[in-house]
């Protein structure tokens, strides 16, 4: 292994500084009582664009295969909060492709 591999490299001068948002309040969809009498482990994928201001718009890209709990993770995404994404210190609207995980044990 070469010394340095992993180190970050600066980026080059003039080059954009970009940092991504962040989510800062995450809002958990609760499990309806009937869908924890069995065990189950679901994944939700949502697309969130983020603006300026923090507030998002979110879109599903990948089911759960139940309708109901797309719905639930859907509404809680909305209510997602984040500190938006940054270029050479200004606020940019941003993409980010998270997941909300549906488990019971």
């Amino acid at each position: 292994m070469k010394p340095g591999r992993f180190l970050r490299r600066m980026p080059a001068r003039g080059a954009p500084v970009i940092l991504q948002a962040v989510p800062l309040v995450i809002v958990q969809p609760e499990i309806p009582r009937h869908l924890r009498q069995q065990a189950m482990r679901a994944e939700f994928h949502a697309l969130f664009t983020v603006h300026i201001d923090g507030s998002a718009d979110v879109s599903a890209v990948k089911s759960t295969g139940n309708s109901e709990l797309d719905d639930l993770a859907l509404q809680a995404a909305r209510q997602w909060r984040f500190h938006p994404a940054t270029r050479n210190g200004q606020f940019v609207e941003s993409y980010l492709r998270l997941q909300i995980e549906f488990k019971v044990v």
